[in-house]
């Protein structure tokens, strides 16, 4: 149940209103922004909401009792100062958490309404805009969050249950020449890589920009050639590669018994259950005696 103030709860009987939307957006670097709809800008608990630039707009708010994504479609014009393409492109704003209040611009210490609380779903990028979904809280409970048994592991490479540390797994290269915008040949910058002359070394691995237009992103690696030294990834980055562009590149794991237990000898931290019959083989009817 939401409560408002009685003061708000009176204002919101009359025929006409002083109401103004707040629309709080905390990305998942921490850095917070604040838009409203209203044609100067607000302050309220420590924080200035933009007046309306057509940053960002919505349709009208359709919320149920079922843990759907939100049928709220969201619009807004990018904006040099706040939204960016090249920020929408490379995930800046992906996920982040969105909070909708509003507030009686004439008398703010009446308190704020809470309308809603989400996240950002799904962004398309326009000419001069973008769209996203507004996904609540409740949508949250439709994600599956147990774990099912499987013959390879469970833990992504690197991470707490791995236990193992990347920064014995990656090196700063740069790109030496660009064959198109996923494929290109790589140097060390400043020390040698002995696994990048042998083929697929870094298979399964990744690629995180750290300069030029696609910092910040990262991109999973599907071929490498150890005579060319050359690293194909999965999709082309969102903006041109160019020379001289410097990333970092990770090993990656294919989380196979062999993986674990000989390549990275960290058998006791696999999160798998290699020697588990599948389906097949339970139901495989067996021979005869």
């Amino acid at each position: 149940m939401k409560t408002v103030s009685a003061n708000n709860a009176a204002h919101l009987l009359l025929d006409s209103t002083t109401l103004t939307l707040l629309i709080k957006v905390v990305r998942t670097d921490g850095q917070v922004f604040g838009f409203t709809n209203n044609d100067v800008d607000v302050v309220s608990s420590s924080v200035t909401y933009e007046a309306n630039t057509g940053h960002i707009s919505q349709s009208a708010i359709d919320s149920s009792s079922k843990p759907n994504v939100d049928h709220t479609e969201w619009e807004g014009l990018l904006s040099a100062s706040a939204i960016t393409e090249t920020a929408l492109r490379n995930g800046v704003w992906d996920n982040a958490d969105v909070r909708l209040r509003i507030i009686n611009r004439a008398a703010p210490t009446d308190g704020v309404i809470k309308v809603a609380r989400g996240r950002f779903g799904n962004i398309g990028v326009g000419r001069n805009s973008f769209t996203t979904e507004f996904r609540r809280m409740t949508q949250a409970l439709t994600e599956k969050i147990l774990e099912m048994y499987s013959p390879k592991c469970r833990a992504d490479f690197c991470d707490s249950r791995c236990g193992l540390d990347i920064a014995n797994y990656r090196y700063l290269v740069r790109v030496a020449s660009t064959i198109s915008d996923s494929v290109f040949i790589t140097e060390t910058v400043s020390a040698t890589v002995s696994g990048l002359s042998v083929d697929d070394y870094f298979l399964d691995g990744t690629v995180l920009w750290q300069t030029g237009a696609n910092a910040s992103t990262t991109m999973e690696v599907i071929s490498h050639v150890g005579s060319t030294q050359k690293i194909s990834i999965f999709l082309p980055t969102n903006y041109t590669v160019e020379d001289g562009d410097e990333f970092y590149l990770a090993r990656g794991c294919p989380k196979t018994l062999i993986a674990c237990a000989s390549t990275y000898v960290n058998i006791a931290n696999m999160r798998a259950e290699p020697y588990l019959p599948g389906i097949d083989a339970l139901e495989t009817p067996s021979a005869p005696p």
